[in-house]
C-alpha cells in the first residue's frame, strides 16, 4: 500500500448530523477529520471550509484499545453530544458539542413572570413559533436581558433565531425558583425574515462602513469596507436584511502573551445586501 494510501486509511473522522457549537464557533453539519496532539487535552476537527480546536477531557480507557476510533454519541434528554476519541493502548479524549437548532416565529418582548429576587430591569424577550413560546435565555441568566436596540428593532417582526434549544431551561447554580419553559441558550445569532428599512448617518469604522441609528446603534453593512465620500456623513435611508450576531473578529490573546486587535466577545447589528435609497 503506498505511503499517502495508508495514511487516508489510519485517518479518523466523524460526521456531525446537524450544525455542532464549539465555544463560540459553529460547526456546519458535515464530516471531519480528527486528530489530536498526544500531550494536550484538545482534539482538532477539520474539513476544507474549516478548522475548529476542541476542548476534550483525556483520561484513561477502562479497557484496553486496540484500534484508533471516534464516535459522536447523544445525551439522553440534553441537546448536545459526546465526541470520544480513543486511541491504543488505553487513552480516550472526550468533548461535549451542543446541537444548534433554528426557531422561525415572532419576537415579542416579554417584563414579565419574574422571580422576586432577581433585581431588574426587566428586558427579555421570546419567539412565539407554531408550536408554542420559546424563551431567549433562562429567566435567571444575564444573558436574558436583550438589549434595547435588538427590542426596537426585531418587535412584532418575522425572526429566525439560532441557538442550543432546551426543552426546559437550564436550572440557575444557585435554589432559587425560576421558568421552566422551553427555551435558547446560548442564542447565536437573529435575522429578520422580511427586508429592513433603516434611517441613520453614514460612517466609517475601523471594521467597515456604518450606519449609526438615531440613540448610536451601529449597523454594519456585510460588504462595504467603505462609504463613498458622497455619502460618507449624511443621513441615509437604507435598506436589507438585518442579523444581530457574532460579526467582528474577537481579539485573542497568543501563547506568548500578544494580544490581537479586535474586539470583545459580542454580537452586533448587520445590514446584508445593503441599498442605499433615494432620498425623497
Amino acid at each position: 500500500m503506498p505511503p499517502f494510501a495508508l495514511i487516508a486509511a489510519l485517518a479518523l473522522h466523524v460526521d456531525l448530523p446537524t450544525p455542532m457549537l464549539v465555544g463560540r464557533t459553529v460547526l456546519p453539519a458535515g464530516r471531519y477529520d480528527v486528530d489530536w496532539a498526544e500531550s494536550t487535552s484538545e482534539l482538532v476537527l477539520k474539513n476544507a471550509r474549516q478548522t475548529a480546536v476542541v476542548p476534550a477531557t483525556r483520561r484513561s480507557s477502562k479497557a484496553a484499545v486496540k484500534a484508533r476510533e471516534a464516535q459522536l454519541r447523544p445525551v439522553t434528554d440534553e441537546p448536545r453530544s459526546l465526541l470520544v476519541v480513543r486511541a491504543p493502548p488505553a487513552v480516550e479524549w472526550v468533548a461535549s458539542l451542543a446541537a444548534v437548532s433554528r426557531l422561525a416565529g415572532t419576537y415579542e418582548p416579554t417584563d414579565g413572570n419574574q422571580n422576586p429576587q432577581v433585581k431588574g430591569p426587566f428586558t427579555q424577550a421570546q419567539v412565539k413559533t407554531s408550536a408554542g413560546v420559546v424563551r431567549l435565555e433562562p429567566n435567571w441568566a444575564p444573558a436574558s436581558r436583550r438589549g434595547d436596540a435588538e427590542r426596537r428593532l426585531f418587535a412584532g417582526k418575522r425572526i429566525q433565531v439560532d441557538g442550543v434549544a432546551h426543552g426546559k431551561c437550564p436550572a440557575p447554580p444557585e435554589a432559587i425558583a425560576y421558568i421552566t419553559s422551553p427555551c435558547l441558550s446560548p442564542v447565536l445569532r437573529i435575522e429578520a425574515a422580511d427586508a429592513a428599512v433603516l434611517a441613520g448617518t453614514a460612517f466609517d469604522a475601523k471594521a467597515g462602513a456604518v450606519l449609526e441609528l438615531e440613540g448610536g446603534t451601529p449597523v454594519y453593512l456585510e460588504g462595504w469596507a467603505t462609504w463613498p465620500a458622497a455619502q460618507r456623513g449624511k443621513q441615509l435611508t437604507v435598506s436589507g436584511r438585518l442579523s444581530l450576531e457574532p460579526f467582528l473578529p474577537v481579539a485573542s490573546t497568543t501563547a506568548d502573551g500578544a494580544i490581537s486587535q479586535g474586539a470583545a466577545a459580542g454580537s452586533q447589528f448587520v445590514l446584508r445586501s445593503p441599498h442605499v435609497l433615494p432620498a425623497k
